[in-house]
């Protein structure tokens, strides 16, 4: 019965991760009609504050988790 529950939440995980996929990929075809039909104007239906500081105010990520991960790989 145990293996029941498992396949169950498996297929369940999985369709909600195909879900997911298949609204990131609508989400991405409105933004290339919206490229295609008004240009560069278009992308500002999707991006707040396009005029803003933003790229002066931007702050570099962490990436503290990539320095642990490439001093524990093998060096050639």
């Amino acid at each position: 019965m145990a293996t029941k529950n498992v396949s169950k939440e498996i297929v369940s995980q999985n369709d909600n991760e195909f879900e997911e996929i298949m609204t990131s990929l609508e989400a991405a075809r409105k933004l290339q009609d919206a490229r295609i039909k008004h240009g560069s104007s278009g992308i500002e239906n999707y991006v707040s504050d396009v005029e803003g500081d933003w790229l002066e105010t931007i702050e570099e990520p962490d990436s503290s988790h990539l320095e642990e991960t490439t001093s524990n790989s093998p060096k050639c």
